[in-house]
């Protein structure tokens, strides 16, 4: 069997696999990326994530894709009738033959230089401090009054007061209309502030419209509203747009929601889930209070069996029966420590009287000293002549030495000459 490919008039017979395959090479290399402007068209978001949508023009048309994770990055909202421009690489789909542009960047057309302006503005104010996080103020636990910035004819003003209203009825609500887009619009944006930031008129503003084209959110970008919804002193929650719309005045808020509804539930709490904590913290109260009841109960009929409050005049009686025994043996055992102090004072001075000269000169003894104060102790330390001093136990007397002579202890004799002492031989006695 011949291998050769199968022809028909000269040419290779090809499968339409095969020719989808040949033109998508055909495009990729010839064509490659490249950048269309258009309108859109049949846009669909399946669940998958992916964007497609149809770019035309007054006389063709062009189907697109945009994968999924491109997408989600978009700044902004894709519609039909939206004027882009599409960056992609021209292919072809295999499985149905046609020709298609695989995104992947898409901008609204003539907003480039709107969004650089816009960008400029953004890093200017963030470093002024306007959107810095230490700024937002807290949303009230539970405000009763809300005022609400936005169309009067849209479907944000109806979102958010059916929600508001469904989950607390008793709330008031005060819609302040102004003009979300076009000329004038800023202008009544910040009029309609400054009238609801007031304590007196409301508890929180709600400042928000539904979702459009960068152009359609260019009032909430402009510099004086976005000053003016920072400037509030009361918090403010924006709900500009849908969830992938940003923008300046979303930055300045306080708090920001995605939707008009998530606005709402965001600053207004369910009754029935407040009625039901009360209901929770009212049912703890009562088993706490029930539980110290009981505990209190129980601690009195304890305290209430002790014999000291059972019979509260034997007790006292007890106590003064012990107060007497401690106060007998306090006074005896005083009495004892006083004797053995006095015992052992009386025996230091028997001990001091012993050791003192004065009772030894009292006893006939007396103490000889020379002109220096010293001690006389032998016969030999003086000469006739020296004058010396006598002490006795009652005063003293000066002397004059006439003779001395020294003797052996116990021979009977003194061995003094002293002029005017017992037993000298000579001098007269001379007065002190």
């Amino acid at each position: 069997m011949s291998d050769a490919p199968e022809q028909a008039f000269g040419l290779r017979i090809l499968t339409v696999s095969q020719l989808n395959e040949r033109v998508r090479a055909c495009l990729e290399e010839r064509v490659g990326t490249v950048a269309v402007a258009g309108e859109i068209a049949d846009l669909a978001r399946p669940k998958s994530g992916h964007v497609y949508f149809t770019l035309c023009d007054a006389r063709a048309q062009v189907r697109a894709v945009m994968w999924r994770g491109l997408a989600e990055r978009l700044p902004f909202a894709l519609r039909d009738g939206l004027k882009i421009i599409v960056v992609g690489e021209t292919t072809i789909y295999g499985p149905r033959g046609s020709y298609q542009i695989v995104a992947v960047e898409i901008v609204p057309r003539g907003v480039g230089e709107l969004k650089r302006a816009l960008e400029e503005l953004r890093r200017r104010l963030r470093a002024e401090g306007l959107f810095d996080p230490s700024r937002k103020k807290a949303l009230p636990f539970l405000p009763l009054r809300i005022a609400v910035i936005t169309s009067a004819t849209g479907a944000a003003v109806h979102d958010i007061i059916r929600t508001a209203l469904a989950r607390f009825p008793a709330l008031t609500l005060r819609v302040l209309p102004v003009r979300v887009q076009g000329a004038g619009a800023p202008e009544e944006i910040i009029g309609a502030l400054a009238r609801a930031d007031d304590p007196a008129v409301c508890d929180v503003i709600l400042l928000g419209r539904g979702g459009g084209s960068l152009e359609d959110l260019s009032a909430f970008n402009v510099e004086a509203v976005v000053r003016a919804v920072a400037a509030c002193r009361l918090p403010v929650v924006s709900c500009i747009g849908h969830e992938t719309d940003t923008t300046l005045s979303d930055l300045a808020a306080d708090v920001r929601a995605s939707t008009p509804t998530q606005a709402a539930e965001m600053a207004v709490p369910v009754l029935e889930d407040l009625l039901e904590r009360l209901a929770a913290h009212r049912a703890r109260a009562a088993r706490a209070a029930s539980a110290l009841r009981e505990t209190c109960a129980s601690d009195l009929a304890l305290l209430a069996a002790r014999p000291a409050l059972a019979e509260p005049e034997r007790r006292l009686e007890d106590l003064g029966q012990y107060v007497d025994e401690f106060a007998a043996r306090l006074e005896d055992g005083l009495c004892r420590v006083g004797q053995k102090v006095y015992n052992s004072l009386d025996l230091h001075v028997s001990r001091l009287r012993s050791v003192n000269p004065l009772a030894t000169l009292s006893r006939g003894f007396t103490v000889t000293r020379d002109r220096a104060g010293k001690v006389l102790r032998s016969a030999r330390a003086v000469a006739p002549g020296d004058r010396v001093e006598i002490r006795f136990a009652d005063g003293f007397c000066e002397a004059e030495v006439r003779a001395s002579r020294e003797e052996k202890l116990g021979a009977g004799k003194g061995a003094d000459a002293l002029q005017g002492r017992p037993g000298s031989t000579g001098g007269r006695r001379r007065r002190p």
